[in-house]
């Protein structure tokens, strides 16, 4: 896994608790969407690559990250074409 890489799954938990990426950090967009109510910690230096189930929701927390400073920002779609992003 690529360390420069922090990977972010906008799922909720009991779909994260399913099946993730190894060191995926689990930040569900209902929770992103709600103004105020799960800052976000990942310094806004850091390539993020999000990602969902089908990238719909990757999409929208993609929007809220850039709303909120970060450059480097990807929509990884789901979590298979979020792991080539890890090479």
């Amino acid at each position: 896994m690529n360390k420069n890489v922090v990977f972010v799954d906008v799922r909720e938990p009991e779909e994260y608790s399913g099946r993730h990426l190894k060191n995926a950090i689990n930040l569900p967009l209902s929770e992103l969407a709600d103004e105020g109510s799960k800052p976000i910690s990942i310094p806004k230096s850091s390539k993020v690559v999000l990602y969902c189930n089908s990238g719909r929701r990757s999409e929208l927390a993609t929007k809220i990250f850039k709303n909120q400073g970060y450059k480097d920002v990807i929509n990884g779609i789901d979590q298979d074409q979020a792991a080539d992003f890890a090479a």
